[in-house]
């Protein structure tokens, strides 16, 4: 128990977190595609083990990062294949631009799971609206937290109603055409559930805004973890 509190309190302010984030992109994004791969693998390794010995629960962290990797570990071997069979680049060369496409895939993993993941949208959402964020920007984050997951359970369960009713193999374009049709679907159920809830909430006194009620003050640890993050990453740009 009191190593949950000890955690919790070593919790940064979210718009720190999401600075980090968004540096972590940068980085990812920025770093030349013939970098060495020990920059990113050093990035993905830190990342993860101070996910793990600062998240309020390391075992939901390590299993959520498991998951999520089960995900895209096939995804790389596949583009692997691929690309072995297709390029005309050495064999060598094409390990190396797929190996620099799997780290900072991991990379930008950890750091969601870090920086993003690890806090409560509400939080998040204080935190961006406090930062002067555009109202709008506000408005669809929240509807996209909110409400994601209903569109993926509806998702989930048409097309495992599709499958259930499948008793023969269907041709590829009919089978195309069904797909179409349940995405149509989804989407303009979508839409009607959209209006309802927008609705709903015009009855119950929304104006346009958000209004949050916790207010985060930045911290000197949070600027000393920020500055010495950036610097961080700045070196290992430039080494």
């Amino acid at each position: 128990m009191k190593n949950a509190v000890g955690r919790t309190s070593l919790r940064l302010d979210p718009r720190t977190e999401l600075l980090c984030f968004l540096a972590v992109m940068a980085f990812v994004v920025l770093l030349p595609a013939e970098a060495p791969l020990w920059k990113s693998a050093g990035l993905f390794f830190l990342l993860l083990v101070g996910g793990f010995a600062f998240a309020p629960q390391p075992v939901k962290f390590f299993n959520l990062f498991r998951k999520i990797a089960l995900v895209l570990i096939p995804f790389i071997f596949f583009l692997l294949i691929v690309s072995l069979l297709f390029s005309k680049e050495p064999a060598k060369k094409v390990f190396f631009y797929i190996a620099q496409v799997g780290l900072r895939s991991l990379v930008v993993v950890a750091a969601n799971l870090v920086f993003i993941l690890s806090q409560r949208s509400e939080d998040l959402l204080a935190a961006i609206s406090q930062a002067k964020a555009p109202a709008v920007v506000i408005q669809l984050l929240n509807s996209g937290l909110r409400f994601s997951h209903i569109y993926t359970r509806e998702a989930t369960s048409s097309f495992r109603a599709k499958l259930a009713r499948d008793r023969c193999r269907r041709p590829f374009f009919e089978r195309l055409k069904i797909t179409g049709l349940i995405i149509e679907k989804i989407f303009w159920r979508a839409i009607e559930r959209s209006q309802r809830i927008y609705a709903a909430m015009l009855s119950r006194g929304y104006d346009g805004h958000f209004y949050f009620h916790r207010q985060f003050n930045l911290r000197l640890m949070d600027i000393v973890v920020l500055t010495s993050f950036l610097a961080l990453l700045f070196a290992l740009a430039l080494i």
